[in-house]
């Protein structure tokens, strides 16, 4: 069960970044200034997919940092939440394999997510097959 208080900040979170998602789609819309509906979706779906991962990177390593900070739910296991409890045990200079794993997941996925929507994006423009003569 979701509390009020977290789903206050979810619902913020969305309609604050659904702006900013919303003026680049316009901006590239207006740059094309095609006729028809079936031509701006196909030049629009890598935005949209790119912004998606965007928000999906963001959300993770918001969590972290909220959780390392204290923010977090303490009853929920995180990788911000073992940080946290490392740093408010004193274990985060005289035990670094309490520190280590979970930065490393955090980099990891992050980085990972970045790496696929990148090349995502890259697939679904319109004209990469004859540019990469697929």
């Amino acid at each position: 069960m979701v509390d009020y208080d977290c789903q206050n900040r979810q619902v913020s979170g969305a309609v604050t970044q659904r702006t900013g998602l919303c003026r680049s789609i316009e901006v590239h819309r207006s740059e094309q200034q095609p006729a028809d509906f079936s031509e701006i979706l196909p030049n629009v779906v890598p935005i949209i997919f790119a912004n998606a991962v965007l928000m999906v990177t963001w959300a993770i390593y918001a969590e972290a940092v909220l959780a390392f900070f204290g923010l977090g739910d303490p009853t929920t296991i995180s990788w911000g939440m073992i940080l946290h409890f490392a740093f408010e045990s004193g274990n985060m200079s005289r035990a670094p394999w309490w520190v280590a794993p979970p930065v490393v997941c955090i980099v990891l996925l992050i980085l990972g997510f970045s790496f696929l929507g990148t090349s995502v994006s890259d697939i679904m423009k319109p004209g990469y097959k004859e540019t990469r003569g697929l």
